[in-house]
């Protein structure tokens, strides 16, 4: 197993968990009893309430109590952002998983991941502002019958138990403010009223209450005065609670260095980061910045934690839109924001080296806001330069895990093609193949350390405690900022989602106390690792047939599995094998029709163990030639092997001839995937046998197809050429125009193994008229970009020049990035031939490294055109004019050369 340095991982101790959870909640019982039992049962919980109402405290106490049960508490920072394939790959960093954090397919992970969470039952946290369509995708399809604990601002219905959380009682704001403020529990209530009248216009909000608490201990005021200057600055601020105590907060700090170490936090993005980079964006000394951030988390207003062996500290949301706006008043946002996009770019390029692979990982989270924050305002010099330093950062991107976070970043970067589709894709093709990632290498595993706090004080929990004297914030050497992080005080502001209170019981004693029988024991969903999705075939559409378990059918797909996986539970506590398996073979069914075909898998290899125990051949051949059919669609061609395998001797045994043909032709596919073309030959060899004996001409044609194919790629071109044109006979005879088209182009590659370059530029030709009378670009593509290789070798070079400009405009129209810079990339090095086209060769591999400034081919060809025009230039050559962009001299060239 690998070892990612992780900072998100499952903690198993309080002192793991990002967030600083309170050892006790002040008036939030009955919320726990609430939420506490569904999580127990491995049911998702949505916790929602207004900013600043104390979700987050609530979420990690029960995330410190869940932290003590085998399976720990997974904690995931989200936003609008976070993506289902950005979880994927975090959950796989954090069990170290490489095969998911490294997936080029995060999407086709979805089976693994949830095998994973259901292997380890964490509490899994997600908190932030979480698109809802995300969040039902993660609880159905990831953490299905897995404790989930969404914290959200607004209320949203989905897969869910949903729970509301409000503002405290008066006595509990009164408590809670007197425990922050260090006033003893049982001192003479005196001051009572002024308390009462103090946190009612807080708004009994815990982040508000603890804010204000800590200014008025900061302050040494009494608090009598404190709600005089309450009173005063409620109006100017729209008697918002949170405002007023940031605005009083932030007002104590003026002329102090630790406004401007807020301020330049509300200039990041994220509002957080280590103490190295906020030292590099500040220009303090990091130990500096560690101790005055420290006093700002004991004024409520950042969290500290540690990241591996940095500490990090995170704004509350409030207080980082209360800052953004403090310098969007001041006009100073943008100045300040520029700046902290210079610094984090700098801190990205100072940390290269193999040693500092810690730090970069530490602050990825502030490179992808940044990324995303860059595209928004149409900045694409950000990424480039992010994506340049993380490249260029030796192995650090595959060896931490980030391959996902890389192409988010350059997916950022203005292209028009985005890096994963919002979808599960198809499997690619082609000319228009997926944007590919490294591959898994080996890691070196390094132990994550547990998260740090502090205080201003600490306090025990019995509220005996005499008054303690205030913290000593303005007797600790403040640290040295450049003057652009300071303002003058003026009022309007906002704040966050807080919650530390007071000491309640431990989190050990919190599960004993809210559960009198022991955590409900839900079966652990059987599952296989496989990474794609795409559309199966018709062999499965038999089971739709069958007789549902149900009394009322579902109007919707989703409907339907969540009935069927409702009934299936119900018939295996009945011990009902036989209704068990028809409910199976439905929820595969309707799994494969929503694209679910890791699930699918998951449900079909639990229907093979049912009919493997109750020894029914038919059932099992069935199964099989199912799953080794969907396990070669998601490519997992050695499992879709070992299936295929198992179901053609059962098919021998059986004589069952039809079958045994398509487990052939799946053999043959996954051969094929494998590489192991001679093997994938006999398979559908033996397959065409059986097709000829049973007159199939329709399956002979398919067959004689894919034989050419696993001929040709195993080196054998004149037998590929003849099963080809065998094939091209039959496709002819049945008008399937499109087949013959793709044989013509198989052909074409076959005579250009050969070097008999006439017949096969004439295949291509064919092959492309087709596929133009046809209308299908993607083919078109691909005979174009064909004919223009084969073409170049047969020195043919204008009419290879014709069609790589084709190939390039279809690229732009149709394609990713990835399939526009291989034909820019393949243009590019065939005008290099001519010196007169140096210019507009120039021109191309710019607007190619606009799209991917880190592509070796590209990076190369800049170097090499610059090199032949100094040379062209010494001979006195001519350049053609420029005339625009590289994606208007494909459109000119594919208008005059196409027809269109």
């Amino acid at each position: 197993m690998v070892a990612f340095n992780a900072h998100e991982r499952p903690a198993h101790n309080a002192a793991e968990l990002p967030v600083t959870p309170p050892p006790r909640l002040i008036g939030r019982e009955s919320e726990l009893q609430q939420i506490y039992p569904p999580l127990r049962e491995s049911r998702a919980v949505y916790l929602h309430g207004p900013d600043g109402v104390g979700k987050s405290a609530v979420a990690a106490m029960l995330a410190s109590a869940f932290a003590k049960q085998p399976g720990g508490s997974l904690w995931l920072y989200v936003d609008e952002d976070t993506t289902l394939e950005s979880l994927i790959v975090r959950v796989g960093r954090a069990y170290d998983v490489a095969e998911i954090a490294l997936s080029e397919n995060p999407l086709g992970m979805v089976g693994a991941v949830a095998a994973l969470l259901q292997q380890h039952k964490p509490l899994v946290v997600l908190d932030g502002p979480l698109e809802t369509s995300i969040a039902a995708k993660f609880v159905t399809r990831c953490a299905d019958r897995v404790p989930v604990l969404l914290v959200e601002r607004e209320t949203q219905n989905g897969p869910w138990v949903t729970a509301a959380i409000g503002p405290l009682t008066p006595d509990a704001a009164v408590d809670l403010f007197k425990h922050e403020a260090n006033i003893a529990k049982n001192a003479p209530n005196a001051a009572d009223a002024d308390l009462r009248a103090l946190v009612k216009a807080l708004g009994h909000l815990p982040f508000a209450i603890c804010v204000a608490a800590r200014t008025m201990l900061a302050g040494k005021m009494s608090p009598a005065d404190f709600l005089n200057r309450v009173r005063q600055v409620a109006p100017s601020v729209n008697n918002d609670p949170a405002r007023i105590a940031l605005t009083l907060s932030f007002a104590a700090l003026t002329n102090n260095p630790l406004q401007g170490v807020l301020l330049m936090m509300g200039a990041i993005p994220s509002g957080a980061g280590t103490s190295d980079l906020l030292g590099m964006i500040s220009g303090a000394p990091t130990a500096s910045i560690n101790q005055a951030v420290q006093m700002l988390a004991g004024l409520r207003l950042v969290d500290r934690g540690m990241r591996g062996e940095q500490v990090y500290f995170r704004q509350h949301a409030l207080t980082h839109k209360f800052c953004e706006e403090r310098l969007q008043s001041s006009g100073r946002l943008d100045g300040l924001r520029e700046k902290a996009r210079e610094k984090l770019i700098e801190y990205a390029q100072a940390n290269m080296d193999a040693g500092k692979a810690g730090r970069l990982a530490s602050e990825m989270e502030n490179f992808v806001k940044l990324a995303h924050h860059a595209q928004r305002i149409g900045d694409r010099d950000t990424n480039s330069k992010l994506v340049i330093a993380l490249s260029q950062a030796g192995t650090f991107v595959n060896d931490q895990g980030f391959v996902y976070e890389l192409v988010q970043i350059r997916g950022a970067g203005g292209s028009p093609f985005p890096a994963y589709q919002d979808s599960e894709p198809a499997m690619p093709s082609g000319l228009f193949a997926s944007l590919t990632a490294a591959p898994a290498e080996k890691f070196a595993p390094e132990q994550l350390e547990a998260a740090a706090r502090g205080d201003i004080d600490e306090d025990d929990d019995d509220g005996s405690d005499a008054p303690v004297a205030p913290a000593p914030l303005a007797a600790a050497p403040a640290p040295e900022l450049d003057d652009e992080y300071l303002l003058e005080d003026d009022d309007d502001d906002n704040g966050d989602d807080s919650g530390p209170a007071p000491v309640v019981q431990s989190p050990e004693d919190f599960l004993s106390s809210m559960a009198s029988s022991p955590p409900t024991i839900v079966e652990p969903r059987q599952s296989v690792l496989f990474d794609r999705e795409d559309d199966l075939d018709d062999d499965l559409d038999e089971i739709e047939d069958s007789e549902p378990f149900v009394e009322e059918e579902p109007a919707t797909v989703e409907g339907k599995i969540a009935m069927l996986r409702t009934q299936l539970g119900q018939a295996r506590q009945d011990g009902d094998m036989a209704r068990q398996v028809t409910l199976l073979r439905q929820l595969g069914h309707w799994e494969v029709e929503e694209g679910l075909l890791i699930e699918a898998i998951a449900t079909y290899n639990q229907a093979l163990a049912v009919y493997e125990q109750r020894d029914d051949q038919m059932g099992q051949l069935e199964t099989l030639e199912i799953l080794s059919a969907l396990m070669e669609k998601t490519e997992n061609a050695q499992a879709s092997v070992l299936m295929a395998q198992r179901g053609i001797s059962i098919a021998e045994a059986m004589d069952d001839e039809e079958t045994r043909l398509q487990l052939l032709l799946t053999l043959g596919d996954a051969r094929q995937q494998l590489g192991e073309s001679v093997e994938a030959a006999k398979a559908y060899g033996q397959a065409l046998q059986i097709a000829r004996t049973t007159d199939d001409s329709t399956h002979e044609a398919i067959i004689l197809q894919k034989l050419g194919t696993a001929q040709l790629d195993s080196g054998d071109p004149d037998h590929a050429i003849d099963s080809w044109e065998q094939a091209l006979a039959l496709f002819k005879a049945q008008e399937r125009r499109a087949d013959e088209g793709r044989v013509k182009g198989a052909l074409g590659q076959a005579y250009g193994e050969l070097q008999r370059w006439p017949e096969a530029i004439n295949f291509h030709k064919s092959a492309l008229y087709i596929a133009r009378e046809l209308g299908d670009k993607g083919e078109e593509a691909v005979q174009l970009s064909d004919l223009g290789y084969t073409c170049l070798q047969a020195e043919q070079l204008g009419e290879a020049m014709m069609h790589y400009r084709q190939a390039l405009h279809l690229a732009f129209e149709y394609g990713n990035r990835a399939d526009i810079v291989a034909a820019l990339v393949d243009l590019a090095r065939l005008m290099l031939r001519s010196p007169s086209h140096l210019k507009i060769t120039e021109q191309l591999v710019a607007d190619g490294l606009q799209l991917d400034p880190s592509d070796k081919d590209l990076r190369s060809l800049k170097e090499r055109i610059a090199g032949e025009i100094l040379v062209a230039q010494s001979k006195g050559v001519q350049f053609k004019p420029v005339a625009g962009t590289a994606r208007q001299f494909a459109a000119q060239g594919y208008r005059k050369f196409a027809g269109v």
